[in-house]
């Protein structure tokens, strides 16, 4: 991460040329198509992240945290399209997301108001986040995307099979069937 690519793999980059490359990685992937991600979707996301980044593993710049938790405090949230990466990561969308915390990209907030992201940061009374060294990276390689559409998914599965379960159980409260298929014991022979 101290490096520069290719044929620059050998050479020590300095702190601005290390920040600019911050700001090349969000912009060279922020590529992503389609309907927007819910709200529910991409604020999940920025939760995963932020409680991955809190983590300190990542070597983020101390602002990238905070600035992750002023948006959600503020309920504005990063619009990325549904359509991005190909492959093991959430490399697009995780650079479409901090391309608006940079102020290049859109932001929505809780009335689903979307707006070009430095507008809506000023009328939140923010400030785009200012990348350092490591953090254009950070925010845009990583598997929060992927993490809060299984956490979404397991929540709307458990909802799920709690209301078949209830559903069951009035049905056999009104229908009073014989239970016996039930009982543990037969269970046991053929669950």
């Amino acid at each position: 991460m101290t490096t520069g690519l290719g044929a620059r793999v050998l050479e020590i980059l300095s702190w601005h040329e290390l920040t600019a490359f911050s700001y090349q990685t969000v912009r060279g992937r922020a590529h992503t198509i389609g309907e927007p991600m819910t709200k529910h979707q991409v604020r999940a996301a920025m939760i995963v992240r932020l409680n991955t980044l809190l983590l300190g593993a990542a070597g983020t710049s101390l602002g990238v945290a905070d600035f992750i938790a002023v948006c959600l405090n503020k309920n504005i949230y990063s619009i990325i399209g549904e359509t991005g990466p190909i492959g093991a990561g959430d490399l697009c969308w995780g650079a479409a997301m901090a391309m608006a915390f940079i102020g290049e990209g859109e932001f929505s907030d809780q009335s689903g108001d979307r707006q070009h992201a430095a507008d809506m940061l000023a009328e939140a009374g923010l400030k785009a986040l200012i990348l350092g060294p490591k953090d254009g990276f950070a925010l845009a390689s990583h598997a929060s995307f992927a993490a809060a559409h299984s956490a979404i998914s397991v929540h709307r599965a458990t909802s799920l099979l709690n209301s078949i379960q209830c559903a069951t159980a009035l049905t056999m409260e009104a229908f009073r069937p014989n239970p016996s298929p039930l009982d543990e014991y037969a269970q046991s022979i053929a669950p």
